[in-house]
């Protein structure tokens, strides 16, 4: 499980890059513009451009992750020999690379939601994956070791960022709907226009 995650090093470094530089600098723009009450055509471009550095991140983390899984998978008979690994231990470097892999996915979305604000992704997606890897792991352990950790982050990845589009999607009405309730009581004053009638006589 170590040299699993060996493979996701560069991942992890990637995405922290990516959200801390221009994804960091594209969010604070659209809720700046929110919190300062801008037009809504300036609040939807800033959505735009969040959009597209949240969309080129997920791509480019996601590509490389998968690129990276695949190389250790390709290596990991070799690997397996250098080491001295047992056939019980290659077939868990085997499945603790995808699991791994999904982990390292499951993190961003889970650091990507609480830039949202959003607590409830993440624990139920980490309940998710405690849940099935150990009731998994139970029956597969001896004859597939690693397969219920691998199944796990696979399942709670797909969950949480399921979870987390379904609410992005539609980010500005999910925000006006969630600090309506706290915005400030003013004082409405209604001034009723009077006409004057002139009757003809």
């Amino acid at each position: 499980m170590f040299y699993s995650y060996l493979f996701i090093i560069p991942t992890m470094v990637l995405f922290v890059l990516n959200l801390e530089t221009e994804f960091y600098k594209s969010y604070r723009v659209f809720y700046r513009s929110i919190e300062e009450n801008k037009p809504l055509r300036y609040i939807n471009i800033a959505r735009s451009t969040m959009d597209n550095n949240l969309r080129t991140s997920t791509k480019i983390i996601t590509s490389v992750q998968v690129s990276f899984t695949i190389a250790g998978l390709v290596i990991s008979n070799h690997v397996s020999k250098l080491l001295g690994f047992s056939e019980y231990s290659s077939m868990a470097l085997k499945f603790g690379l995808i699991g791994a892999a999904a982990n390292g996915l499951f993190l961003y979305f889970t650091l990507i939601s609480y830039y949202y604000d959003l607590p409830d992704i993440p624990l139920f997606g980490s309940l998710i994956a405690f849940g099935i890897n150990l009731g998994t792991s139970l029956f597969f352990l001896k004859r597939f070791p690693g397969f219920g950790f691998a199944a796990a982050f696979v399942i709670s990845t797909v969950f949480i960022y399921g979870r987390f589009k379904n609410v992005y999607k539609d980010i500005l009405r999910f925000e006006f709907n969630r600090s309506k309730l706290n915005l400030p009581k003013r004082e409405v004053i209604v001034h009723e226009n009077r006409q004057s009638v002139q009757k003809n006589v």
